[in-house]
């Protein structure tokens, strides 16, 4: 699937957004990991949805942001988004 301008834009957009501990608390405020588990979750979804939720997820648990030692939501949803995204990468999900 080749992405449209609008939705590059708007990928760009959010993974601007939690580039930072600010941006991640923000995302943590609105629920954000228990949404992107039900985006990767959700038959529904599109595989540009899909994608999306997957690479905001990547980043706002990578290494690389400092003092980022606990994201709230997480653990919650942990076995969900493995599942979902270990489905993605076998492609059955």
């Amino acid at each position: 699937m080749i992405p449209t301008p609008a939705a590059t834009s708007a990928s760009s957009r959010s993974h601007g957004s939690v580039s930072s501990l600010t941006g991640i608390m923000e995302l943590e405020d609105a629920g954000g990991i228990e949404i992107l588990s039900d985006t990767l979750r959700d038959p529904g979804s599109t595989e540009e949805e899909k994608s999306e939720a997957a690479g905001l997820l990547a980043q706002v648990t990578s290494p690389w942001i400092e003092n980022n030692s606990s994201i709230e939501g997480l653990t919650r949803h942990l076995s969900q988004l493995v599942e979902s995204l270990t489905g993605r990468g076998r492609g059955k999900l």
